[in-house]
């Protein structure tokens, strides 16, 4: 804001320019949808738009164990996004921002709450569908499987491995088992690379 005096034999003025600018950070931006691999974002306008209208928004994700955002649409011309594809379970918590642009840049990021990428079937949704069960004479059994092969996700990754009694030919490899989530493990894939290798090589059958 630049602000100029003008003088007159009577009265003394101020006028006042307002220097465009990029917009404010939307709000209220929510996560209202989340699957295994996919989230629904919406947000509310920006309280000032800068002096010019929004362009569109530009949405990000990040992985909270990562320190890099990922941008998912840098067009978006609505104050609502689906953002695909996400890493589903517990392992994988992500946090969204959401930036508005008009033409002279921009603004500062909204950002979302952590959540995990998660199937939204809970106890809840399995009360409702045992009522419908009950209603239609649906077997119990088929509402138990279609509810653990919704509830249930794939294992939390292992600790660091810890590499013991190594030879020329041959080391020992160890590690703490992670959490099941719910579900027995039945098994590992350890694998090995070269330092100089992209190529990662399975070790066991």
């Amino acid at each position: 804001v630049k602000t100029f005096p003008c003088h007159t034999d009577r009265l003394k003025l101020w006028f006042v320019f307002l220097s465009p600018d990029p917009p404010s950070a939307p709000r209220w931006l929510e996560v209202v949808n989340i699957s295994r691999n996919s989230a629904e974002l919406k947000w509310a306008v920006p309280e000032r738009n800068g002096g010019s209208a929004i362009t569109n928004y530009i949405v990000e994700k990040r992985d909270v164990r990562r320190k890099g955002w990922q941008t998912v649409d840098t067009t978006v011309k609505e104050l609502k996004c689906d953002v695909k594809p996400l890493n589903e379970g517990s392992l994988y918590e992500y946090i969204f921002r959401v930036v508005a642009e008009n033409k002279y840049g921009a603004g500062p990021p909204c950002v979302s709450k952590p959540v995990i990428a998660k199937n939204p079937f809970g106890m809840g949704a399995f009360i409702i569908i045992l009522v419908y069960a009950v209603s239609y004479n649906i077997p119990l059994i088929f509402v138990l499987l279609f509810h653990l092969g919704m509830s249930l996700e794939p294992p939390e990754a292992p600790d660091k491995p810890q590499v013991d009694d190594i030879t020329a030919n041959s080391m020992l490899v160890t590690w703490n088992e992670p959490n099941d989530n719910g579900s027995p493990i039945l098994g590992y894939w350890v694998e090995r690379r070269e330092i100089n290798s992209s190529h990662w090589a399975r070790v066991n059958r």
